[in-house]
């Protein structure tokens, strides 16, 4: 049977001001339940199930943030998991815009298909959308509405 250890982090004066700012006024959310975790842990909140009860938080969460501090003290706060996941089509996007320059696609949901067929890569229309939004191609449609306002 594991023994429980209580859960006691050391702060520095500087430390500990910016963990009770980020707690009570950083804009973050994330940033905000990190601090306060840490906040908790500082002040010798006791065990973990103690810990997570008072923060609100999973015990795996409270589990990483304090292996964050561990190994980068208290710039763990910031290292919160925020912004886009890598898109599937970013590996193949060469390979994608030269078929695609070839064999223009003749709509979104088209483009779909096509990928599917040649790399078999199961995607919904909206990232693919995107992706063509953000490579400036213009499916076969576009192409003959663009003609048509000129």
């Amino acid at each position: 049977m594991p023994t429980k250890r209580k859960i006691k982090i050391e702060l520095t004066s500087k430390e500990y001001a910016l963990v009770q700012y980020e707690r009570e006024w950083g804009r973050n959310a994330s940033i905000r339940r990190t601090a306060n975790i840490l906040y908790y842990a500082a002040i010798g909140c006791g065990m973990l199930k103690e810990l997570c009860e008072k923060t609100g938080n999973d015990k795996n969460t409270v589990k990483r943030v304090l292996g964050l501090y561990e190994t980068m003290g208290v710039e763990a706060m910031y290292k919160c998991q925020r912004g886009k996941r890598p898109s599937r089509l970013d590996a193949i996007s060469d390979e994608l815009e030269e078929y695609f320059d070839k064999n223009p696609p003749s709509d979104a949901p088209n483009a779909v298909r096509m990928i599917k067929e040649r790399f078999g890569i199961v995607i919904t229309v909206t990232p693919v959308k995107n992706w063509l939004k953000a490579k400036a191609i213009h499916t076969k449609k576009q192409k003959v509405y663009l003609q048509k306002q000129t």
